[in-house]
């Protein structure tokens, strides 16, 4: 049983200082840093400290060694009086160096200096709070915005009452241009600079790519709403970052007629629909407005798109926004005083007129569709009819059907094909 043991301490003891050199210093390199530096200083100041000591004694016990040695005849005269004795002289002997450090004591390692310990009434050193530098800007501060913004992404548009502006936020401290506005970095740009009393704009709409930005102004004599295509930006870098159009960029008059009025504007993918009235001798029409993509060069244009249905008075334009297309119209017939409501139903792209009347005429089936072309739509037909004093709201387009409320208080949907589909309470 003893064997086991034996062999343990054995290997137990083969570990050499060196390698618990290694161990203890793989395990807090720093910390062993520390405690080596700390005993290499107090063996030195031991060494230095016995190296002293030793060549101060060995010179203090040669210099009484001397001293004995020059007294000893006078002692020797004393010795020759007969009426007293002379003690026996007394002969000291001074300790080697080298017998003083071997019998000097073994080195004890001070322990390392405590740091001082806080006074009970000393006062805690104040907490640095560091607070980002406040960078410069070249940029205006922000005006205060009148009515509602628009926006695309991080880029919007607002009008100030006078002006307007583009603003593109979430960028970083010290960006270019960049200044701090409602707790984050933006970059804004002063794009109109319109006179000291002219009438002010008002914002329609902002394309999805953020390239442009719509307002209406009235004219002098305020009868007549202008549309105006102001330039946002010119491009985006690499990085997503948004170029924007330069200061007080000359704005691109999108008013079809001269006389014209722009009532309503619907944006969408690409473009915008524009609501005109006051033209000769349609009266009304729906225009369409391409707005090209920013930095191509291009500026932006305007179409007829579709012309108000005849036999009455155009009160109302039902849009499509999901499609940016015009579906229906709600006309004032005189002098019955009816309010008729038209639709049309979308038709896929199939040929011409001529080529459906003779596909018709000799009996042929129709051609066949494209589904690459873009939507056509069919003729105007009525789909619903009241009194003009009837409390009836219509509500809008959506999802192929035309959605109004009726006198009995229900919500009813149309579409072009049939009619009325659906009926439904309002409680």
């Amino acid at each position: 049983m003893c064997a086991p043991l034996r062999t343990g301490l054995v290997r137990r003891q083969k570990h050499t200082i060196a390698e618990i050199v290694a161990e203890r210093y793989s395990a807090d390199p720093k910390f062993y840093r520390f405690t080596a530096g700390v005993v290499s200083l107090a063996v030195l100041q031991r060494m230095y400290d016995s190296m002293s000591g030793g060549s101060h004694s060995h010179e203090h016990h040669s210099h009484d060694h001397a001293h004995t040695t020059h007294e000893a005849p006078a002692a020797t005269a004393h010795q020759n009086k007969p009426e007293k004795e002379a003690p026996p002289p007394v002969v000291e002997t001074a300790t080697p160096p080298q017998q003083a450090a071997e019998t000097a004591e073994p080195l004890a390692l001070d322990p390392a200096p405590l740091l001082p310990a806080p006074a009970v009434n000393e006062k805690p050193l104040p907490i640095a709070v560091y607070e980002p530098p406040v960078l410069a800007s070249n940029e205006l501060a922000l005006p205060t915005a009148v009515g509602k913004p628009v926006d695309a992404g991080n880029v919007s548009a607002f009008s100030d009452g006078a002006n307007v502006w583009v603003v593109e936020a979430g960028l970083l401290p010290g960006a270019p241009g960049a200044t701090r506005a409602n707790g984050q970095w933006v970059r804004a740009r002063q794009m109109t600079d319109f006179g000291a009393g002219e009438a002010p704009p008002l914002l329609e709409g902002i394309s999805a790519d953020a390239g442009w930005v719509l307002v209406t102004r009235l004219t002098g004599d305020g009868s007549q709403a202008q549309l105006l295509a102001i330039p946002a930006m010119r491009g985006r870098t690499q990085s997503g970052r948004a170029l924007l159009a330069a200061a007080a960029s000359p704005a691109i008059d999108l008013t079809p007629a001269p006389r014209a009025s722009v009532d309503k504007v619907t944006m969408g993918a690409g473009g915008a629909l524009l609501e005109v009235s006051g033209l000769a001798p349609a009266g009304a029409a729906v225009f369409r407005a391409a707005l090209p993509a920013p930095g191509s060069g291009e500026a932006p244009g305007v179409v007829l798109d579709t012309v108000a249905p005849a036999g009455g008075e155009l009160v109302e334009w039902l849009v499509d926004g999901e499609n940016l297309a015009v579906r229906g119209a709600l006309v004032l017939q005189r002098p019955a005083n009816q309010l008729v409501l038209l639709l049309r139903a979308q038709q896929q792209a199939s040929g011409n007129s001529l080529w459906l009347a003779t596909c018709k005429r000799l009996g042929l089936p129709p051609p066949a569709t494209d589904p690459n072309a873009p939507p056509a739509y069919s003729e105007w037909r009525e789909v619903a009819s009241w009194d003009a004093a009837a409390p009836r709201l219509v509500i809008g387009f959506r999802g192929e059907h035309a959605w109004l409320t009726d006198p009995e208080g229900h919500v009813v949907a149309l579409n072009a094909d049939s009619g009325e589909v659906l009926k439904l309470p309002l409680c």
